[in-house]
């Protein structure tokens, strides 16, 4: 009776832990943080490889006396790996397919649609015009870093040509070859260091050249965690950092007429470890600006997504 009354007593226990360790296996995989491994986060271009992404930029600027002005733009973006060398190095190019804008200002909205219309509604905007169609084509490490901006003189010429004399001047003015550069390399998101471990810190600074001086960006990429999702190693990634700060060129008279304090950076992205791709980066900041005795206050907010 005794052993019995025992074994009757230990069967639960047992299908309850088997229920138990069940549970655990059947965790769906975002819950399964992968801290303490240490992971390279790097590109994996291949020859071939076409990936589309959608860029929000949304803003609100504050102009004294004029009231808010708020704005959304939307980009439909194109990376082409055209071919990639033995070290991993890939000439990809990028280009901007469709552009969207609205806007609401106190003069009124404004809206634009570029798969409608190949003319923004205004003048100002026609540089986000020139934008439509194949980049450069550039060189970029598997770090994320630039090794050639490829030719942007002949890139530069091709988007201004069709402008009547007036406009190309502005667009050359704003559109440095130096300008783009700067740009292209915030498009391809640096990497750091080889074996990084959670709550390690990278930095990434940008310079991109004014007329007047230079805008200095700095962005820190902190890994937060590994997890896996879908199969695939994940990393969430934290940023932080400072924006738009300005240089100002020595003896400029329009430095002294613009100031760029800058702003905070805040945060965050997800890198597909295994793919070698961003899967998505959010950023919002808030800058000051001081324009001819005005303090101008810009909060922006910027979304990437890779589309399916």
């Amino acid at each position: 009776m005794i052993s019995l009354h025992s074994h009757r007593s230990k069967a639960p226990r047992g299908r309850l832990l088997l229920a138990t360790l069940a549970a655990a296996l059947l965790l769906p995989p975002m819950q399964a943080d992968l801290a303490g491994q240490e992971v390279t986060l790097r590109y994996g271009f291949t020859e071939g490889m076409e990936l589309r992404y959608e860029l929000v930029q949304s803003s609100t600027t504050q102009v004294p006396g004029m009231g808010p002005l708020t704005q959304e733009q939307r980009q439909t973006l194109k990376i082409e790996v055209l071919d990639v060398d033995g070290e991993g190095n890939a000439k990809i190019r990028q280009s901007v397919e469709r552009i969207q804008l609205e806007m609401a200002t106190p003069m009124g909205p404004q809206s634009w649609d570029s798969a409608d219309s190949a003319a923004p509604p205004s003048p100002e905007f026609a540089g986000l015009a020139a934008l439509i169609g194949p980049g450069p084509i550039v060189t970029v490490r598997r770090d994320g870093s630039l090794a050639d901006a490829g030719d942007m003189d002949e890139w530069l010429r091709s988007m201004v040509e069709e402008s009547d004399p007036e406009m190309q001047a502005m667009l050359e003015q704003l559109m440095s070859p130096e300008t783009i550069e700067g740009m292209i390399a915030q498009s391809f998101q640096p990497l750091g260091p080889a074996a990084i471990s959670i709550g390690d810190s990278w930095d990434h600074t940008v310079e991109v050249p004014l007329p007047f001086g230079r805008m200095v960006s700095t962005t820190v990429y902190t890994l937060d965690e590994v997890a896996s999702v879908e199969g695939r190693r994940v990393a969430r990634l934290a940023l932080s950092g400072r924006v738009g700060e300005l240089i100002p060129e020595e003896g400029d008279p329009m430095a002294a007429m613009i100031q760029l304090e800058g702003g905070d950076i805040s945060g965050d992205a997800e890198f597909d470890v295994d793919r070698g791709v961003f899967l998505s980066t959010r950023i919002e900041t808030d800058m000051n600006m001081a324009a001819m005795g005005q303090s101008i206050v810009v909060t922006s907010r910027v979304e990437l997504r890779l589309l399916p």
